[in-house]
């Protein structure tokens, strides 16, 4: 079971459900909450070294359930294997492990060690890439024969450490000739499971006698007596017990032979265990380098005015003229030309928008531009159109039949398309004014008023009162509209925190407004 891998202090918090008390306000993350005991899921981290030139894979449980603002996988985790608890960003695959801290310390001040993944603290924080602790094995038993091996790695296995039985093959073919230890099964696990690992295997063989069939294997004693080196074939490191000098051995990773060395030989294989201060660049460079976390309100404030000035000012102004008849009245325009016309308009907006996100230096996930998931994405802007038809027609119907005299008018777009070619105009134009405005209003601006407000929900009624004023020229009937349809797209994209199915949602409801 998995609580018998998380400390008794932290399941004892997560069997009783408690609530976490802490200052939101302070903390980067804002609200968020924990997973049951029954909820905590198992997940592999996967890291990478500051140069993204080595990988490795980290088996961590996952603790946090929901958050306000970011995805909650892997904002704080449990390492079983390294005995620490982290924080992983999947985006940047950079895993940060916190020194020493036991969950008193944690709710004692959990803002501060969240805060941490972002504006990062090497008093409590580290930047952790280890191959040594993950992702290389190391031998920790041989067995007598090939059904104790086996049998050793079914527990191992149920305890959650990944176990892999070498040297079998070679045992069986050799019989029972008197070749010694150099042909016997091997048990290899992870180093960072290596020595839980021995005590399990410990406990088990104390436990049995030779005349019960017990093991007469035998564990290896220390890290001190092994002898790390490179495999000449697939150059990775692996390690022999000292006792070993002199034997051929097979490489775990590729199976090829090696010899082991009498003694170790230059410390060509400390790359992947160099310390992690070496780390630190990277990990100082994500905090200070990842926009919101490390900037402040004021700053974040300056950009969001300019993205206003950019992308709401000018729609605003437009629909207010139009009100107030400042501008003359002009003919119609061809249908092609407006079509065109606003395809270019939507880019002349998304372009500098996304250019801004990019150096903001937040993840795109953050902003909801994740990769797109086309049939989910797809029945999901479906069901967020019906949902904007229906919010739509409820609050028409509750308004006077005054009110909605010049509605209809109003909304006739022109000429409808005519011909392959217009149609074709219209899915491309309909579909870049839907990414545009949501890029806008839902995707950049709630979000970083969730941050600036510390609401979502104000944040919801701000964007989506936004977007139904720059409806006015339509009328009350209009703006109300607008408002209706504007919140359930605001709704709908802090639910999923995707942008995509929004936009879908969009532009479906605009093409149909032109058939």
């Amino acid at each position: 079971m998995l609580e018998e891998e998380l400390p008794d202090d932290l399941v004892e918090f997560l069997e009783s459900e408690r609530r976490l008390e802490y200052d939101a306000s302070a903390c980067e993350i804002g609200v968020f909450a924990f997973r049951t005991l029954a909820e905590v899921q198992e997940i592999d981290l996967i890291v990478s070294d500051k140069d993204h030139e080595s990988k490795c894979t980290i088996h961590a449980l996952d603790l946090v359930k929901s958050c306000e603002v970011y995805d909650p996988r892997g904002i704080l985790v449990y390492i079983p294997s390294m005995r620490k608890y982290g924080s992983y960003d999947s985006e940047q695959e950079l895993l940060i492990t916190y020194r020493g801290m036991s969950w008193s310390d944690f709710l004692s001040d959990p803002a501060r060690y969240v805060n941490a993944a972002w504006d990062f603290d090497p008093e409590i924080a580290e930047a952790t890439f280890s191959e040594a602790g993950a992702d290389r094995v190391v031998e920790v038993y041989s067995a007598a024969n090939g059904v104790e091996a086996h049998g050793l790695r079914a527990v191992l296995e149920e305890r959650r450490i990944r176990t892999e039985v070498v040297g079998e093959t070679l045992r069986t073919a050799a019989g029972d000739l008197p070749l010694g230890q150099s042909l016997a099964p091997r048990i290899w696990v992870r180093e960072g499971d290596a020595r839980r690992a021995r005590e399990i295997i410990e406990q088990l063989t104390s436990q049995s006698s030779p005349e019960e069939g017990g093991s007469t294997g035998r564990a290896e004693s220390t890290d001190t007596e092994e002898l790390t080196f490179l495999c000449q074939e697939c150059g990775r490191s692996i390690t022999f017990p000292g006792w070993r000098h002199g034997h051929v051995e097979t490489c775990p990773h590729c199976g090829s032979y090696v010899d082991v060395p009498d003694r170790a030989p230059d410390p060509q294989p400390a790359e992947p265990e160099r310390p992690a201060i070496e780390l630190l660049p990277r990990k100082l460079a994500r905090p200070k380098d990842p926009g919101s976390g490390s900037r402040t309100s004021a700053q974040l404030w300056i950009e969001v005015l300019a993205v206003l000035a950019l992308a709401y000012v000018p729609g605003l102004f437009s629909a207010v003229t139009t009100v107030t008849g400042w501008l003359p009245a002009h003919q119609p325009s061809p249908f092609k030309y407006r079509m065109a016309f606003d395809i270019i308009r939507s880019l002349r907006v998304a372009a500098p928008v996304l250019v801004i996100m990019a150096l903001s230096r937040d993840s795109w996930q953050q902003f909801g531009i994740v990769r797109p998931r086309w049939i989910f994405d797809a029945l999901g802007g479906c069901a967020i159109w019906v949902a904007d038809i229906a919010a739509h027609r409820f609050v028409m119907s509750l308004l006077p039949r005054s009110t909605l005299a010049g509605l209809a008018s109003e909304q006739v777009h022109g000429t409808r398309p005519e011909g392959t070619a217009e149609l074709f105009l219209l899915v491309v134009a309909c579909g870049a004014i839907g990414f545009a405005e949501e890029l806008v209003m839902r995707a950049y601006l709630i979000t970083r008023f969730q941050r600036l407000l510390s609401s979502t929900w104000i944040a919801v009624v701000v964007t989506t009162a936004m977007f139904a004023s720059c409806h006015i020229y339509q009328g009350a009937a209009g703006v109300i509209g607008a408002a209706a349809g504007g919140l359930v797209y605001a709704l709908a994209f802090c639910w999923f925190r995707r942008i995509w199915p929004v936009c879908i949602a969009h532009a479906l409801y605009d093409f149909l407004l032109w058939l």
